[in-house]
Parts: C-alpha cells; structure tokens; sequence
C-alpha cells in the first residue's frame, strides 16, 4: 500500500483515515469517509484502484472537474476516463471500447449516466472492484447541496450487493451523515476525520466601502491565486468589471454566461493565465486547482455548509492561506429572497433554518474556527486555532455605549406612519436632499444624524438588527419593525453596548528562495501549457516550495520532496536538480535537506503538527547548541523570525524561564517586566514599546511577555 503511495503520488506517509479507510474497501467492507477538503479523500478510492483487479467507478456531480481528475491521475501512470454529455459519440465509443479492454483502471461519471438506457447493463459486464459516491452529503435532503438524481443511487447495493462501496465528503453534519448510510447502506462504516483546516485563516467584516476592503486584501495576495464569491449574477458583473476598471485583472463566471465563456474563464484560472475569478458559488465546485490562496465572500453565504465548502477551495496544498468574509443585513435579505422563490416548504424551512445559523456565526465573538467545528458535531470545549481567525488574532475586544444611537434610530422607525426598510430610514436620519425623503422632513428625526455618513448609519442600524434589538420583516421588500426591545432602549430601561474587535494580523513567513520560487513556477506554467494540462497537475505549489526551501541536489534527496511520484520523477528529475544547482551555484549557497530531516523526525514522534508549524525545527536547533542568527542561516529566515519562534517556546514552557538570561539581561528583563505590570496587561506589545522607547526592541519584549504567560503572570 505504501509502495503504491510513493510510485503514484510521491508520499511516504499517509494521512490521517486514509489507511483505515483503505483497509475497509480491501476487506470488502461499506465505509462513509468524511474529511476536510485537503483531506486525501481521492486517494482512498484511487489507491484500491491499483491493488485489485477490475475498474473503480466513481460517481461525481461535477462535470468540469472530471476532465481535470482525469488528466491528473493519467498524468502519474493511472489509467482513467470519464463519460458524460461533453464527449463525442466518437469519444464515447472508444472509452467504452478502453473500458471493455480493461484498459482503464478508474472511470468517472455523473449520476444521470447511470440511469441512462442500457448503461447499468453495461456496467453488469465489467469486473468492478469498488464503487465510490463522491461528494455525497448531495444524496440527504438534509444537506446544503441536495440533488434529486443522487438520491437515487440508494439502489447502488441492490444491483451491486458483493462490491464495497465508499461515500466521500467534506460538509455532512452528523443529521446528513446518517442519512447518507441510510440511502446507501446500512452496514456503512463510518470515519469521520476532523473538519478542522488549521492553514486556513479566517476573518469576518462587516462591510463599510466593500470594493475598498476587497482591494485591500489582494494588495497583500499580488500574484497568488484567489476567488471573489458573489451571491447574484449581477453583483458578479459590477464587481469584476469595477476591479478590472481599476487595474485588478480578473474574469467572471456565472450560469448568465454561456457555456464557451464559462469553460474558457474557467480554464484561463486553470492554467494560471488569471490569477483571479469573481463568481457565484457554483465555481469552484468544477475545479481541483491546488494553490488558491485567498477567498473572499463578497456576501453572506446561505449557510455553514455551503461557507465550508467554498473556503474549501482555498490552500488544498496545505499551505496558508486566507478568507475573507463581508457581510451585512442587506445580505440576509438577499439570500432570503432567493430562498422564498422556492415552492417547496421543507427546503424553504430548512434553508431559513442554515441562513439564521450563517448568520450567528458571523456575528459571535467566539473562535471561527471553534464554531465550525461544533456546526459539524466535533466538539471539543478545550480548541484553540492558535491566531488562524479574526478573534483570536484580536489584541483586544473593547465595549463601546451607542445606546444615544440606537434611541435616534429607533425613535425615527417609530415615528414613521408607515414600515419603511433600512435605505429610507439611513436617509431620513441623514437629511437626505432626495425627493423619496421630502414627505419626512417635518418628522423631528429627519437629520438627527447628519453628522454621520449614511454607511456609518447603515453599520449601526445592522448592529440594531445583528442584536435582535429591532426586526427587520421577510419578503422582497424587508421593513423594519420595533419589538420588545426596542420599546425599552427607548424608555432608557436597556443599555446597546456593542463589542469592537481589533485584528493584529499576522504577516506569513517567507521559508524559502522566492527567486527560485518563481522561477519553478515559470517553468510549470510553460511545460502545462505545452502538455495540454493545468499546471498545477505538473506540480503542486507545495512541491515547488518545499523544492525552493530544501534545496536537494542530488536524485537520492530529491526522492525525499513528498509529491513527486515516480513517473514525475523521470519525466522531470534531472531538468529540476539542474536548476536547482545552478541556483545554489550562483548564490552560493548549501542544500538545506537536513531541515528537511529534522522535520519528517518530529512528524514520526508527534512533535511536529503541520507543514506550517516550523517552530518545532527551531526547537531542536536550539536544543542542538545553536544561537539564534546561526539557526536563521541555517533555515533561510531572518533573525526576526527565529526570535518569534524562541518566544512561542518560551510561552508554552518548552524553554524553561532560566533560559531567558542567554537573550537578555536580567536588569533589561526587570524593566520591561515592571512595564508590563505598570501598564496593566500583557496582551499588546506596542504599549510596554511606546513607554520604554527606542532603548529596548520588540524581540526583547516580546521574549519577556513570553516568559511572565509561562509564569502565570499575565
């Protein structure tokens, strides 16, 4: 099994379930697998494929992805095909005619081919070893995906009793995951891997100038690949044509376009021709691209579920990468129009139900990351997301009184003869000059608040409903009604204090040689587009980062670099060690494979958590006799960062306080210790900075800060 995992996809280890699961189908044994996006869940069906006899069939709703998946695992040495509506009678006939001379060891299709003509006679023909459901929360009415034609794949076992059968997905809340057994079959082993994706960072805002923000976030992701999700068709085309006006070079994607659009947008993303797409959520479900470092929501999504899914998208390589949410009430009314079209009355109810939930978590002060994963049913009271989301990265959450606010606001819904929504009032409380607000202008309300701007009052009047302190009506045109609440925030019998978080972010360290970095990456997008491929199917950015940080430049080490499998070995080894000679050649500098070694020893003994997480190498150089500028040479980082990691030992214990005398004088370590105390709080560094000026830098304070939390003195 292992042998097969390194011929094909160039790993040494498998990760988490993905040998439980594997063993399962070897035993001929029902199994449901649910894992992160990320998670290798692929690998669960493709490796069987290798193992046993016969053809792996793959149900998947995704037709755009098919061609992808198809190309890639042809591409290691894995012979695949798929059948579906965009090939030929001509292309049909000769992947059938591959199929009945065993040729082809994993076929894919989507579930309306199986319930066409003779296709399941055709299939009784064929040796199939396994069966695999692929994103099958699509087969429960409970899911946020649910598809008609999937759930009639409940006759899978019946037509098929002896064949194990695998259902994969990333998004099933224990209600779907139950119902995803009941369908298919009962005897389903479930293994449910963790929905935690910790090389995600997740924030919410609330929108202010949202084309503003949005620009604010892809000047820090210049050149990374990323995703724009808008709820409406319309706000797809306003966004991608005001980015593209302004010099963000993007493309849409949407089902307003047609299909030749569509796929040539979509293969432009693919092969790396644009680095960004703005889209309804329908994208993203068609695509396997690896290195999608960003994703902004340009609105509130549905539901938990579908959030999921769509950040899921973003760092399936492993590597950091962020998420952005935007999100105001006017969301909310957007997303409850859309649902209110449907006729069905269950789905209506269920979607309600997902929105109000979509809507909590944008709200709560508490862990995304946390929140999610008790969504999913892992609940796990003790979990901290170590600064990967906006609250746990604030430095500090500060209380702010705007009860004057909400008595203004809620005095002119009062005093309006009639339900108004949330546009009109921001202009009556403005003192608007429009015509719509001429009939108001003897309310006493009207201008009330002029000194604010009309995006200041819509904030505030979203906070109002964010709080349930005044309702905002369902229906196509939502007004604003007054409640209990209301009644007594405007007889002063209750306060409207509202929390403010301030996000510190966290810049990402640079671990390897950009030069080369983009140089491999170059040379990628050349070779994919003369194989006819995506690139990221030649490499993952993954691989060409751990190329650029480990630098091997012999064959024997480059077989060391997970991800590269054999066929990719031969096809492009000695093109790889050539460049990364020369480079090292020319900057003069050494291989760093023993980081490389030091790593996979902390993985096998537990110590080390994530590709991320470099701070367990740093600990064993120091444990090693190294100072701090001779482990930053070693590794490629500058002192700076080295210095971050020593304090995060320091902090969790794992360098013993006494230690803090070989980075600072004990006379220095009293004076910033007694600033921390004289200012009351160990939380921010910039106060304890600013009192003691110039003299003492941030490292020395933040070594000390990390030491008192070791020592309880925070």
């Amino acid at each position: 099994m292992t042998t097969i995992l390194k011929k094909y996809f160039g790993y040494d280890e498998f990760r988490p379930f993905q040998k439980e699961a594997i063993e399962n189908i070897l035993g001929v044994k029902d199994t449901l697998v649910v894992l992160p996006t990320g998670g290798g869940k692929s690998l669960i069906y493709q490796i069987p494929a290798m193992m046993r006899d016969g053809i792996v069939l793959v149900f998947s709703p995704l037709i755009s992805l098919m061609k992808d998946q198809v190309d890639e695992l042809n591409e290691i040495g894995i012979p695949a095909a798929y059948l579906n509506s965009t090939l030929s009678v001509k292309e049909k006939n000769k992947t059938c005619q591959d199929i009945q001379d065993q040729k082809i060891k994993i076929l894919y299709i989507a579930p309306e081919r199986f319930f066409v003509g003779q296709f399941q006679e055709f299939l009784k023909t064929l040796n199939i070893s396994l069966i695999a459901v692929d994103e099958a929360h699509c087969i429960s009415e409970w899911g946020h995906d649910f598809r008609p034609e999937y759930r009639k794949l409940s006759i899978l076992k019946s037509l098929f009793p002896d064949i194990p059968l695998v259902a994969l997905t990333a998004t099933a809340t224990e209600q779907v995951q139950s119902d995803i057994v009941k369908q298919l079959s009962s005897t389903m082993i479930p293994m449910i891997g963790s929905f935690e994706r910790e090389n995600l960072s997740l924030y919410v805002h609330k929108k202010q100038d949202l084309v503003e923000q949005i620009i604010n976030v892809l000047e820090k992701q210049k050149n990374e690949s990323g995703i724009i999700y808008c709820a409406t068709r319309k706000k797809v085309d306003s966004i991608s044509q005001i980015l593209n006006a302004m010099g963000y070079h993007n493309l849409p994607y949407h089902a307003g376009m047609n299909n030749i659009s569509r796929t040539t947008n979509q293969n432009a993303f693919l092969k790396e021709n644009t680095n960004l797409m703005v889209a309804t959520v329908a994208f993203g479900m068609g695509i396997n691209k690896s290195n999608v470092r960003f994703i902004i929501h340009a609105n509130l999504p549905k539901s938990i579920e579908g959030y999921y899914q769509q950040i899921g998208r973003a760092g399936r390589d492993g590597l950091p990468s962020d998420c952005h949410l935007f999100y105001s009430s006017g969301d909310v009314v957007t997303q409850e129009y859309l649902i209110s079209q449907s006729e069905d009355a269950t789905f209506q109810e269920l979607s309600f139900q997902k929105l109000k939930e979509m809507e909590k978590f944008a709200r709560n002060l508490e862990c995304r990351h946390k929140y999610i994963l008790n969504y999913f049913g892992e609940n796990r009271d003790d979990y901290h997301c170590k600064e990967k989301c906006d609250i746990c990265l604030s430095c500090d959450i500060k209380e702010q009184n705007i009860t004057i606010e909400a008595q203004k606001i809620l005095s002119c819904i009062f005093r309006v003869p009639y339900p108004i929504g949330v546009s009109s009032i921001t202009k009556i409380l403005s003192g608007s000059a429009s015509e719509k607000t001429e009939r108001f202008r003897s309310l006493s309300t009207f201008g009330i608040m002029k000194e604010k701007t009309q995006d200041e009052i819509k904030n505030l009047i979203d906070t109002l409903i964010d709080g349930e302190l005044v309702k905002r009506e369902t229906g196509k045109y939502p007004t604003l009604v007054l409640n209990k609440k209301s009644q007594d925030i405007l007889l002063g019998k209750q306060k409207v204090i509202i929390k403010i978080k301030e996000v510190q972010e966290i810049e990402r360290e640079l671990n390897y040689e950009i030069e080369l970095f983009d140089f491999l990456k170059a040379w990628r997008k050349k070779t994919a587009e003369q194989e006819g491929v995506s690139s990221y199917i030649i490499f993952s950015d993954k691989v060409l980062i751990d190329l650029s940080s480990y630098l091997p430049l012999t064959s024997n080490d480059l077989r060391k670099i997970s991800g590269i499998g054999e066929k990719n070995f031969e096809r492009y080894g000695q093109f790889l060690l050539s460049a990364i000679n020369k480079y090292c050649r020319d900057k003069n500098i050494s291989s760093r494979m023993q980081g490389l070694e030091i790593k996979k020893n902390m993985f096998r003994r537990g110590g080390y958590k994530s590709d991320s997480d470099t701070v367990a190498i740093t600990y064993a150089l120091y444990k090693n006799g190294l100072s701090i500028d001779e482990i930053a040479h070693r590794r490629g980082l500058s002192p700076n960062t080295i210095f971050t990691h020593i304090s995060d030992l320091f902090a969790k214990k794992r360098i013993p306080s006494s230690d803090l005398s070989k980075f600072i004088s004990p006379d220095r370590s009293e004076i910033i210790s007694n600033a921390f105390i004289r200012i009351g709080s160990i939380e921010a560094l910039s106060p304890v900075k600013s009192l003691l000026g110039d003299d003492f830098s941030y490292e020395e304070i933040r070594l000390v800060r990390a030491s008192m939390m070791a020592e309880g003195k925070g």
